[in-house]
């Protein structure tokens, strides 16, 4: 911790970002899965400091974001980890404001950011490789008695008749809520949430069945975007990537659901509401 100390000096204050009852909330799960602890480090000098820290070094999470570095560090709009142990992680804190998703300067942003990010760990892989995790996911939802055998051969059918031979997948970034991007007093757009990276995801199943992509100027996104050099496969794929993702999230919240402790009802309700959305719309699409 001597080299954080040279970096903040002795004397600093914390501030958590995240409410009590979430972190307790959190705590509850085994280390290796359990979030990072963020919090912002406010030094004598005024500077302040970003920290992400966990309890055990084989934390998921933190492993995650350390693994990705290589391609993070790439991007200008991210913040830079500014130091980093098995624990801990020092970054960059960017000041601003959340931005209005709905207005053109943001959706003009979102897309030059985006483009950059989906042209970082681009493979092509099979549909039948890309499928084995679908068929995963869809089990969970059989086993959990939200559909049944056939209806879930019937979600397989669907989405192979949509598929490309091959999918494209790269860096992307999973978690796009308002939260997760600041602007700059530059007006500078900044994604800031350095657990959203993901790699390996096709390109991108995140941004078609998300719900802010729903709300941005999808003309102007789509035009910058491939200015920008983006992929047109988001585009000529667009029913599949929604599909896929609906199974893909839809399974992610049950996992959720069945970890969450039974007297967390309202955690338990929200992730309840996604599983719901996902079978409703999957249901429809077979119907």
């Amino acid at each position: 911790m001597a080299e954080l100390q040279e970096i903040i000096g002795s004397k600093y204050k914390k501030i958590y970002l995240k409410k009590i009852h979430v972190r307790i909330r959190n705590r509850i799960k085994s280390l290796q899965v359990r979030q990072p602890t963020v919090a912002l480090l406010e030094t004598e000098d005024r500077r302040i400091f970003k920290i992400l820290y966990v309890k055990s070094p084989k934390n998921i999470h933190l492993r995650q974001i350390k693994e990705n570095m290589e391609y993070l560090v790439q991007l200008d709009f991210v913040s830079k980890i500014l130091w980093a142990d098995e624990r801990n992680l020092l970054i960059e804190f960017i000041e601003g404001e959340f931005p209005n998703i709905e207005s053109k300067d943001f959706s003009k942003a979102f897309a030059e950011n985006l483009a950059q990010v989906h042209d970082l760990a681009v493979k092509w892989i099979p549909f039948d490789i890309f499928q084995t995790d679908i068929r995963n996911d869809l089990d969970l939802f059989v086993t959990n008695n939200l559909f049944d055998q056939q209806e879930a051969e019937k979600i397989i059918d669907r989405l192979e008749s949509l598929a490309p031979d091959q999918v494209r997948t790269s860096m992307v970034y999973a978690d796009q809520n308002r939260t997760n991007f600041v602007i700059s007093p530059e007006n500078k757009l900044f994604f800031i949430d350095l657990g959203s990276f993901q790699l390996e995801r096709a390109t991108d199943e995140f941004v078609l069945g998300g719900v802010l992509f729903e709300r941005v100027d999808q003309k102007i996104f789509r035009d910058t975007y491939l200015a920008a050099g983006g992929s047109k496969f988001m585009f000529d794929n667009s029913e599949f990537l929604r599909a896929a993702n609906l199974i893909r999230n839809g399974a992610g919240h049950l996992r959720r659901y069945l970890e969450v402790p039974f007297f967390d009802w309202r955690l338990k309700r929200a992730r309840l509401g996604n599983i719901n959305r996902s079978v409703k719309l999957l249901s429809a699409s077979i119907s």
